[in-house]
């Protein structure tokens, strides 16, 4: 019987998360800080370019305290796709998030604008519907033995034309240099207000992939876009990331598939524009000028092991640059592809976290760096991780 009352009593004590003093250490030891997001800030009223800003948490300890953290450097992430598709966030992936939240996790404010895109070529919009419309009319044939014929197929590939064409003429795009001068008025927006969410805009690295590397290609090399813009000059950022970019015209120009997909309809249908449009052949035309060495913030050129080519344009690149005066680090990412070496940022474990891991090193050693275009004065750096 004392057995069964002390039973009875144990039940009807509180158990240890119920006790008062449970409950006011766990409001006393809130959840750690997150990044904090400001979504579609206009940066171009103009145009309706916006950007996303990721604030990083306050550092461990400053939670609490009335005055601000020191402000951070910054980055300024431009999204690739071929200069025709994505944006700076996708509500249903999280492409292009996961770099600015990344990047904000490691203590870096992060700004990914959006900028106008052109429309892929007929060719490849009609692609695209066939393989849709075509998955149509096979459902189609399963259920209706009937429409089993050859004029079912025609017909599939006449309409996917017919909409390609429609869509083009109605919804052209832009064509370059519209998307370098969106993102540069998008850097000079940046420039202006970083310090309100905790940025410092004396520290700012640019940094692109794929497509948005050109663009910030363009910007490293052509000073017109950011004066333009009234952004300031490039020496006056600390550094620059050129992940998986295409940077020159000649090399992109070299087969037929490459002119149809993006020369044609991105850069127009003069092949002898096309180099200018290219930080490698706009380089080599300041060098016959004699305009004298670039000053540049210090250079960064990621690749992967499989990234469809791009290693091509990077040694061009490195070339171009060393020959007005400025060396590069080269540094090749094993085990990553072009498309994951992005969409794959944020999955613990996954070889694409070294590709954020040298994007926010790089960041905040330019920053930490006195003298910013002497941290790269030695001899180009290739190396493998």
């Amino acid at each position: 019987r004392e057995r069964a009352r002390e039973s009875e009593r144990e039940r009807e004590r509180p158990s240890s998360s119920e006790r008062p003093g449970a409950m006011a250490a766990a409001a006393a030891s809130p959840s750690p800080p997150s990044v904090t997001e400001h979504v579609d800030i206009v940066y171009d009223k103009r145009h309706g370019g916006r950007l996303d800003v990721y604030v990083p948490p306050p550092p461990a300890g400053r939670a609490r305290e009335p005055s601000p953290p020191p402000l951070a450097p910054c980055v300024v992430f431009i999204h690739g796709g071929g200069w025709k598709r994505f944006s700076k966030r996708s509500r249903l992936t999280g492409l292009h998030q996961n770099v600015g939240r990344a990047l904000a996790a490691k203590g870096i404010v992060t700004f990914v604008p959006d900028y106008r895109l052109t429309t892929p070529a007929i060719s490849q919009l009609a692609f695209g519907y066939t393989l849709v419309l075509g998955l149509a009319a096979l459902l189609l044939a399963a259920l209706l033995p009937p429409a089993r014929t050859w004029s079912t197929t025609v017909t599939t590939i006449l309409l996917s034309l017919v909409s390609a064409y429609i869509r083009r003429s109605l919804f052209p795009g832009v064509q370059h240099p519209a998307h370098t001068e969106d993102i540069a008025s998008a850097v000079a927006w940046v420039s202006q207000h970083a310090h309100r969410y905790g940025g410092d805009t004396s520290r700012i690295t640019l940094v692109g992939h794929s497509a948005g590397a050109h663009i910030a290609g363009l910007l490293l090399v052509e000073p017109g876009y950011l004066a333009t813009a009234g952004a300031p000059s490039i020496e006056n950022y600390v550094g620059f990331v050129g992940i998986s970019g295409p940077y020159s015209a000649n090399i992109l120009s070299n087969n037929v598939l490459t002119r149809a997909l993006y020369m044609y309809p991105v850069f127009g249908v003069d092949p002898i524009k096309w180099p200018m449009a290219f930080p490698v052949e706009r380089i080599e035309e300041r060098k016959g000028l004699k305009e004298g060495k670039l000053k540049t913030p210090p250079v960064l050129l990621i690749n992967v092991e499989h990234d469809w080519g791009l290693e091509a344009h990077a040694d061009a690149f490195d070339t171009a640059l060393a020959n007005v005066g400025v060396s590069s680090e080269r540094v090749t990412v094993k085990g990553l592809n072009h498309l994951n070496a992005i969409a794959s940022i944020g999955k613990k474990g996954h070889r694409a976290e070294n590709v954020i891991a040298l994007v926010s090193d790089w960041a905040k050693k330019c920053s930490l760096s006195p003298d910013r275009h002497r941290l790269n004065n030695n001899d180009v750096h290739k190396k493998q991780i």
